[in-house]
């Protein structure tokens, strides 16, 4: 490893060259995208520890290595703990192959107990792998046909028919215990979120804390994107919600919150998701999750499995005993920071 680099914590100076470096090879519209969600992404979370929002390599002057690091408040096999997603991470091209990036990566690491990675790129998985980040077999990637072109795509828009057809009875069933209302707009998630997080919190065994200022923060302040929440109520109580993103081509079902246990809440939210964003107009609608009562609710509602483990999800933890820190992990497609890049 080459003596001469030197690592250090991100200073506000830095800002115009991190999205520099992070655009090095990149289509020509990510560095807009990039520098229009910067200061949302890493400085209005309200799940913020304080910490230094990026770890930086400096070479000659100049950086050439950094790693984000984003806090989150997560639910850890059962206990409450302050962890950090590893994000942005990225190596100039005439810098590799020199150690810079593992050595980055450990220093990141060693700066909180439990840290999370989702949708790794081929570069990176393997210095994660190396460094004892444990990779998820849980994640599932499917997709929603709704209006594909060509041949191809046709016969995709049919088999999404034919098993929406199948689960019709599932649907209809969950749709009598509770009634889901769309919710749209810029506003706030209010104490009415905060209420039903705190009484779903406890079932879940590892997990994002999905409360009101997060939530808000994530899908009602995006400085690009907007986002639909769909609320499942009985007697006027909330009972779950679920958050999508309307596409043209792709829409997205990103978020929930909700009880851990309850198929016929999550399959009766994805079927109003499903039935708004159709009749919007989009293509396809894609959800990537760990949990099995949503990849049973996503199949009753028509959507087809695509792949296991597409988005590369590894927890490294430095908990006493954990050996299986992804074990029994909730996770969602908005839990990546991928989306809030879309249209790169």
């Amino acid at each position: 490893m080459d003596s001469d680099i030197e690592y250090r914590d991100y200073l506000s100076s830095d800002r115009e060259a991190i999205i520099q470096l992070l655009s090095e090879g990149r289509s020509p519209q990510y560095r807009a995208v990039k520098s229009a969600v910067f200061d949302w992404q890493y400085f209005a979370n309200p799940h913020t520890d304080r910490g230094a929002p990026f770890l930086v390599g400096v070479l000659a002057g100049k950086i050439v290595a950094v790693n984000g690091r984003m806090p989150v408040r997560i639910r850890h096999k059962g206990i409450h703990k302050q962890a950090i997603w590893s994000n942005d991470f990225f190596v100039t091209k005439a810098c590799r192959g020199r150690g810079f990036g593992r050595e980055l990566k450990r220093r990141v690491a060693a700066t909180a107990e439990v840290g999370l990675a989702y949708g790794i790129s081929d570069m990176s998985d393997p210095i994660y792998a190396q460094q004892g980040w444990v990779q998820s077999s849980e994640v599932r990637l499917l997709y929603f046909h709704s209006n594909e072109p060509r041949a191809k795509g046709l016969l995709k828009n049919m088999a999404t028919r034919l098993l929406r057809l199948a689960g019709r009875k599932a649907v209809e069933a969950a749709s009598l215990r509770v009634v889901v209302n769309p919710a749209t707009g810029a506003g706030v998630f209010d104490s009415e979120v905060d209420d039903l997080w705190r009484r779903c919190a406890d079932g879940y065994e590892s997990i994002v804390e999905r409360d009101a200022d997060y939530l808000t923060w994530k899908y009602r302040r995006h400085p690009r994107l907007a986002y639909s929440a769909y609320e499942a109520r009985h007697e006027n109580r909330l009972e779950g919600l679920l958050i999508a993103r309307w596409d043209p081509i792709e829409s997205v079902i990103v978020d929930y919150c909700g009880p851990r246990l309850g198929w016929r809440l999550k399959l009766a939210l994805v079927n109003c998701a499903v039935v708004d964003v159709v009749a919007r107009g989009t293509a396809r609608i894609r959800c990537e999750t760990t949990d099995p009562e949503f990849v049973y609710a996503l199949r009753q509602c028509g959507f087809l499995n695509f792949s296991v483990n597409s988005g590369r999800f590894r927890v490294r933890s430095g908990l006493p005993g954990d050996r299986s820190p992804t074990r029994g992990f909730f996770l969602m497609t908005g839990d990546s920071d991928n989306d809030c890049l879309t249209g790169t």
